[in-house]
This record gives C-alpha cells, sequence and structure tokens, in this order.
C-alpha cells in the first residue's frame, strides 16, 4: 500500500506544503498546474512533488485555458496567478471581478485515467482540488468510470457561484461512494 497525496490546481503549493507538514514524509506526492506562468515560476518549489504542467480534465488532448491578471508586475509572487479550463461562465466572472483576461492553449490530463494506471484501491489516496470550474466534469467522469472509488479523501473546491453550475448531484453521488469530502474554501 502506498500513501498518494495528488494535488489538482497546484497554484503555488501551499496545500501541498501545508499537508506535507501535517503528514510528515509518509506519502508520495503528484501535482498538476496549468498556469504556465506559475508552474514556471514554482516548479523547484517542491522537490520532492511530481509537478506537471497540465490541466486536469476528461481527456489527454489540449484546452483553452484563461488566465487573469493580478499584478501588473511580473516580478510580483500573484502576477498572473488567476486562471480558469474550459468554463465559460467563471471566464466571464473573472473578466468582472479582475482586470485583465488572456487565453492561451494549454495540455490536459485525463485524470481518470491517470489515477487508474498509476494506482491501486489498496493505496491511500487523498486528493485535492481546486481547478476553477472542471472540478464538475472531472468528477462526474471518476463517478462513471469508477475511479472516484480509488480515492480515500477529497479536498475540492466548487466554483458554484462562479460557473452558474450546481455540485448538489455531484456531492450526493460523493456521498453515496462513502468517499471522505472536505469542502475547500
Amino acid at each position: 500500500m502506498r500513501n498518494i497525496f495528488i494535488d489538482c490546481g497546484y497554484h503555488k503549493g501551499n496545500v501541498t506544503e501545508m499537508f506535507k507538514r501535517k503528514e510528515s514524509e509518509s506519502f508520495e506526492y503528484f501535482a498538476f498546474e496549468a498556469n504556465p506562468h506559475l508552474f514556471k515560476r514554482f516548479c523547484e518549489r517542491h522537490s520532492f512533488c511530481k509537478l506537471e504542467n497540465k490541466a486536469v480534465w476528461i481527456e489527454d488532448s489540449k484546452v483553452t485555458f484563461y488566465i487573469i491578471e493580478i499584478d501588473k508586475n511580473p516580478k510580483k509572487e500573484n502576477f498572473m496567478a488567476g486562471a480558469s479550463t474550459l468554463n465559460k461562465k467563471k471566464a466571464e466572472w473573472n473578466e468582472r471581478v479582475h482586470e485583465k483576461q488572456g487565453e492561451i492553449t494549454v495540455d490536459s490530463l485525463d485524470f481518470s485515467n491517470f489515477i487508474l494506471k498509476n494506482f491501486s484501491k489498496e493505496d491511500h489516496i487523498v486528493v485535492k482540488m481546486d481547478i476553477e470550474g472542471a472540478e464538475y466534469e472531472v468528477l462526474e467522469k471518476m463517478i462513471k468510470d469508477d475511479s472516484i472509488d480509488y480515492l480515500n479523501e477529497l479536498i475540492v473546491e466548487f466554483h458554484d457561484d462562479r460557473t452558474g453550475m450546481d455540485s448538489k448531484t455531484i456531492k450526493e453521488k460523493l456521498k453515496e461512494r462513502s468517499l471522505k469530502v472536505k469542502e475547500w474554501e
């Protein structure tokens, strides 16, 4: 049995860092960050973590990724810090709330396949998922193909208020699977 922590939406790695302090050395760490600006800036922050510059999604492909500019100074840590994958409503919310938005194309990862190919149901897997609106489709696919049953704990941020989506149905399905779910804010 392996202990696994997967950070979907690594951002600056703060959650990975907090989890490692709490759990010490007993976990293997994997992380995904689609924003190339953040990836470049923080890719060496945690050498213990296998970090990939990919968007967590429902297929291995290329996807449109919306980037918001929080600060015009590229030397500041928050420069180009926020983003949203594939969710037009979240992108529209970003445009209203933040100063500027751009679109780029990034590689995406079929998260279900990643789980199924790399881990077993005997592994203890904790997933933190803050993927700015893509969590609905990713979790629905995981429920449909049963890869959700590989997870022991899910720490997730739903973006209902910004996406026009409703997480109620997904939450009910997750509860039926007896998955420990903690909502992240």
